[in-house]
């Protein structure tokens, strides 16, 4: 399988990423397109190994696979949303992304990215064109109200664990290279809407609306 990790931006030292944007607090929910994949087809891609090596490291806390996703956009806080815009939204993307193939991806290597260790996810180039879309289309539904708070150029990743606190470059490399391999390829299930917030140290996310790339039609569903 090629890799795309001669690019990839790696880091040495990793910080919390449990810190808080000052806009986002626990009770308001913020809306974000996700690709989403069956719980037992993450577990089976990324393996048991790799996921309890995770689960066992105190300056990481797990994502749990049923939570597994590659963050494909933001949206806007729901509480700046009016009436009929999640649906307004979601058949801007589905008509967008209309003629979009069915959407299978590769995982692997793990990666250590700022905040997160991760799973490479690609191919790269086609998913920054899917992220494009549904940047363009969110946009030209919502106007003004869009937030594009992740508007730098994208590195689609599946995140296996988020750090909780600052991480020298030692352990963290010292992790890396204890950490199983992991090559793995899945399907994408659906393209999700999420209204996503912060409950503890984990994230928590109620789906809103789906739209599924069906290869010749995709179909939206609230």
């Amino acid at each position: 399988m090629a890799s795309t990790s001669v690019s990839f931006p790696t880091a040495a030292e990793l910080r919390d990423h449990w810190v808080w944007r000052p806009e986002w607090t626990e009770h308001r929910t913020c809306l974000y397109w996700y690709l989403t994949f069956r719980e037992d087809e993450i577990v089976a891609a990324i393996g048991d190994e790799a996921l309890q090596a995770v689960g066992r490291t105190s300056w990481m806390d797990a994502v749990p696979p049923r939570w597994g996703h590659v963050t494909v956009a933001d949206v806007a806080f729901t509480d700046e949303l009016g009436s009929g815009d999640v649906e307004r939204v979601t058949n801007a993307v589905a008509d967008a992304l209309a003629d979009e193939d069915h959407l299978r991806l590769s995982l692997g290597p793990v990666r250590a990215f700022r905040t997160a260790v991760v799973l490479e996810t690609w191919p790269l180039v086609r998913l920054r064109s899917v992220q494009g879309e549904v940047r363009r289309a969110t946009s030209a539904a919502l106007g003004d109200r869009y937030l594009d708070f992740h508007g730098k150029l994208y590195w689609p990743h599946l995140s296996l664990g988020y750090v909780n606190r600052t991480v020298d470059a030692a352990t963290a490399e010292t992790f890396l290279e204890s950490m199983p391999a992991v090559e793995a390829r899945i399907d994408v299930n659906a393209l999700t809407l999420a209204a996503v917030t912060r409950i503890g140290r984990g994230y928590r996310w109620q789906v809103e609306a789906q739209v599924e790339l069906l290869g010749d039609t995709a179909r939206s569903s609230r």
